[in-house]
């Protein structure tokens, strides 16, 4: 008789099958522990979502313990981690140099206190669809954050229209390597010691 189960103690068996909580959804379960269940993934996440979770557990199973993997198997896991854990709940300090940091954990975790200066130099650790150097559209929908412009004339994307977009910051215009043929007439009315 499933009455006679105790629920909160069955949530530490870590080979509890998720197919028995959603048969007893309705039970006393310690999403908690069930936070270490080894047959925890996005899945079963999802449809608990509302649930108390133990939150540093999955960051820490989920999100960065995946650091040393670089194929897109781990692309995929971490990013529909970040993509759908509560925005309270993120690490952003660690995300800003996540090695599969992209535009969409941004776009979708607008709130998040992000670290614009360390992301500058963020370097993607593969190619895989959906991680990419840092690129314009990161400036354009950014371009009040406190980015740090050494890093950024660090970016393989960057170019002379980077000024432009971000006129505010401390450009070091003695280190920018440009050709003659990159300097528009709006570099040199805002930027005339190019």
């Amino acid at each position: 008789d499933s009455k006679k189960w105790n629920y909160a103690r069955m949530s530490l068996n870590k080979k509890l099958s998720w197919l028995i909580v959603e048969k007893h959804i309705q039970e006393n379960w310690d999403f908690r522990a069930l936070s270490h269940n080894e047959n925890l993934n996005i899945h079963w996440y999802l449809m608990f979502k509302t649930k108390d979770w133990d939150y540093q557990v999955l960051h820490n199973r989920f999100i960065t313990t995946c650091y040393g993997a670089y194929d897109a198997k781990y692309f995929q896991q971490i990013n529909n981690w970040v993509l759908n854990f509560p925005t309270d709940k993120l690490d952003y300090e660690a995300l800003s140099d996540h090695k599969f940091l992209n535009l969409d954990w941004i776009e979708v975790h607008k709130s998040g206190d992000w670290n614009f200066a360390k992301m500058s130099y963020f370097r993607p650790c593969l190619k895989i669809n959906g991680v990419e150097f840092i690129y314009k559209r990161w400036l354009i929908r950014y371009p009040d954050k406190a980015w740090d412009p050494s890093g950024l004339m660090e970016q393989p994307l960057f170019d002379l229209t980077w000024l432009l977009l971000l006129p505010n910051l401390d450009w070091d215009l003695k280190k920018i390597k440009y050709q003659i043929s990159e300097i528009l007439l709006e570099h040199i009315i805002k930027f005339p010691e190019l």
